[in-house]
């Protein structure tokens, strides 16, 4: 079923305080993208295809292709937006990952999609309103990295995924390699991440019942 959320982005504060974190200030990017001025400083929605120019524009002004890796392993949970700071405290990996794909479906033109066979969960992101258009690379490694780290922090383990699968030319390998802890297959005909379902069953330490039984409510009205 195709995700009916309109192709409106609000972009998290959460992404500016990533930018942050890595040096890249707000006038660095309205100087360097077509990013409309009232989505910096109203946090006014961007379109799809505005949200992609952003997170090409942040390689350009970065000078680092590994820049969206950059990003989101330098957020800790209390800054992520509050669907993520929800499944920071669900009850095991599996749960997490679920949470997630939820919100995102619910709040976001974008569709988490988890698929469980056999041994092994894969994982990929759809963009709804992409219009047939690649989605950046920084974008999906931020992507890709934000629910690793939701593993790694949540079950406090060095999670290692089974597989990683990038819809791109190779480059940077090795640092790539590196921050997962696996080979990483370029040139795939999609962006996934694969995991063993064993790992899906590792508990939180972070696991709040009390809490998600406040966040949740609020979240589903929001």
């Amino acid at each position: 079923m195709k995700n009916p959320v309109a192709d409106r982005i609000k972009i998290p504060d959460a992404f500016w305080e990533g930018l942050r974190r890595v040096g890249i200030t707000p006038a660095d990017v309205m100087c360097h993208t077509k990013i409309p001025l009232a989505a910096i400083r109203d946090g006014a929605p961007v379109s799809t295809m505005q949200f992609f120019a952003l997170w090409q524009g942040l390689v350009d002004i970065s000078e680092d292709a590994t820049i969206g890796l950059r990003i989101a392993t330098g957020l800790e949970g209390a800054v992520m937006p509050p669907a993520f700071l929800a499944a920071y405290h669900a009850r095991d990996f599996r749960d997490a990952l679920r949470r997630v794909a939820r919100f995102k479906r619910l709040c976001a033109p974008e569709d988490v999609l988890i698929e469980e066979r056999n041994d092994r969960c894969s994982i990929a992101v759809n963009w709804t309103h992409a219009e047939g258009q690649a989605t950046p690379p920084a974008l999906v490694d931020a992507t890709l990295a934000s629910l690793i780290e939701l593993g790694r922090k949540g079950t406090a383990t060095p999670l290692i995924p089974a597989a990683v699968e990038l819809a791109r030319p190779g480059s940077a390998k090795a640092a790539y390699e590196h921050y997962y802890g696996c080979r990483v297959r370029f040139g795939a005909d999609t962006n996934r991440l694969s995991f063993h379902r064993a790992d899906l069953d590792k508990p939180f330490v972070s696991y709040n019942a009390e809490l998600l039984d406040i966040l949740i409510p609020e979240l589903d009205r929001r």
